[in-house]
């Protein structure tokens, strides 16, 4: 037992960093030693703060710059930047990509994600935007069941999705297409033809089978989400009225109260004059909303009550995901060739989990903050939900034979593609290459 704790002492007790790992402004990572191992405790940096990362909390919508002027949006979503006849397909069959290309590098220069929807008729906003040749209805709405437009949305998803699916930088696509703003519904006033549940599949089934990689969001209006949600484990929705209704889940499908536990919810705020900020906070928490638009709030900020202030702050706060590393134990034989037992402990203040794969590990790292050796954690943060409560996996490595020395222990989330930066935690002492310094050990 005593070789046992001299392997496994922590060399820097807490307040000296020797090796200029800690960042002064933040606390220090605490440990405890015990007759069986080294428990570290990471440093909180507290519920009230904003922890930006891809795929939660606030998105930028249309290029609208976020009211709150230290709150980021870091993934970028276009609509209306997307005209289908005017621009993306001129003549019929020939794509001009540039808009998405532009998209994707709006978001690419930030190492986000570029999300969108196509439109075939937007109200107040170019009315009928489909190529010259799809037929249109005597109200000026294309033919939603004509061969010629329902041929051309597949035509257009197929030749998107060779083109994007595999690009790291997209995230959801609204499936769009049908209805006022791709919305999926029709004013019953208009003497427009709707679409047919048949054909209205057609639309959808092009989507998720040009982008079978991809999260598709299908507006939650009923029936269409069952069909949608029946083709794709990957299909979520989209609730375009954030704020505007005071009883937001009966809009839900049945049986769909669940789905935020595989697929994104995402919303935009209704532009309503009764829309408020406190029930589009509750909207948030009922829905376990991923993501919230950065405009189309109906609202000057400083017109609101505080209370209305502080409420629509707190719905980006809480969209989405927060991650914590409540706890990282080490135990068995901390020594060169020896039986590692790592136990990590996680938590996520946030409303809903990621929806992204991400790989955490447990870092050894030497002086000059090179790996010295590394090792996959089993956690699945995808699993790691507010309402279950922290998780706890238990994972066992080797430790290399000639791994001898002292080196920082760090823990970083890294996205297996490569392309988005390492998962930011509700942690301190985030160091330089996005892993979390937990403390020191000496090895051997």
């Amino acid at each position: 037992m005593l070789a046992l704790l001299v392997a496994l002492t922590p060399v820097a007790p807490p307040g000296d960093d020797p090796y200029g790992f800690a960042d002064p402004a933040e606390a220090l990572p605490t440990y405890e030693v015990t007759s069986v191992g080294v428990a570290f405790t990471p440093p909180s940096i507290g519920t009230d703060a904003d922890v930006p990362n891809p795929g939660r909390g606030q998105y930028q919508w249309l290029n609208v710059a976020s009211a709150i002027p230290d709150l980021a949006s870091t993934d970028v979503y276009w609509r209306d930047q997307l005209q289908w006849g005017a621009q993306i397909e001129k003549e019929r069959g020939a794509y001009d990509f540039s808009a998405f290309d532009a998209g994707l590098a709006a978001a690419g220069a930030n190492r986000s994600r570029f999300m969108f929807r196509i439109m075939a008729f937007c109200p107040g906003c170019g009315e009928n935007l489909t190529p010259a040749y799809i037929p249109r209805q005597p109200d000026g709405t294309p033919d939603w069941n004509s061969e010629e437009f329902l041929e051309a949305w597949e035509n257009l998803m197929s030749s998107l999705g060779s083109r994007y699916d595999h690009d790291p930088r997209l995230g959801f696509i609204d499936v769009g297409g049908y209805g006022h703003w791709g919305e999926w519904y029709v004013p019953e006033r208009s003497s427009s033809t709707p679409i047919t549940m048949p054909n209205a599949a057609r639309l959808i089934r092009a989507v998720v089978r040009a982008f079978p990689h991809k999260h598709v969001l299908m507006n939650y209006i009923d029936p269409f989400p069952r069909t949608a949600v029946a083709m794709s484990s990957k299909v979520g929705l989209r609730y375009d009225c954030i704020g505007g209704f005071p009883q937001t889940l009966k809009f839900l499908p049945d049986g769909m109260d669940q789905l935020w536990r595989r697929s994104p919810i995402v919303g935009e705020w209704c532009p309503h004059a009764e829309t408020t900020a406190s029930l589009g906070l509750r909207t948030v928490h009922d829905l376990h909303l991923s993501m919230l638009s950065s405009g189309n709030f109906p609202h000057p900020l400083d017109t609101l009550h505080p209370s209305e202030r502080a409420a629509y702050a707190q719905a980006y706060h809480d969209s989405g995901f927060t991650y914590r590393l409540d706890r990282v134990t080490l135990t068995g034989q901390l020594a060169p060739g020896g039986r590692l037992r790592i136990t990590s402990t996680w938590s996520n203040s946030g409303v809903a989990p990621t929806y992204d794969e991400w790989t955490p590990r447990l870092q050894l790292r030497t002086a000059r903050d090179k790996v010295a050796w590394q090792f996959p954690l089993s956690v699945d943060l995808r699993a790691v939900t507010s309402d279950r409560g922290p998780r706890m996996t238990v994972d066992s490595a080797d430790i290399p034979e000639g791994l001898r020395g002292v080196f920082a222990v760090t823990v970083v989330a890294e996205d297996p593609q490569g392309y988005l930066a390492p998962l930011r935690l509700a942690n301190g002492q985030r160091r330089p290459g996005g892993g979390y310094w937990l403390g020191y050990l000496r090895l051997g």
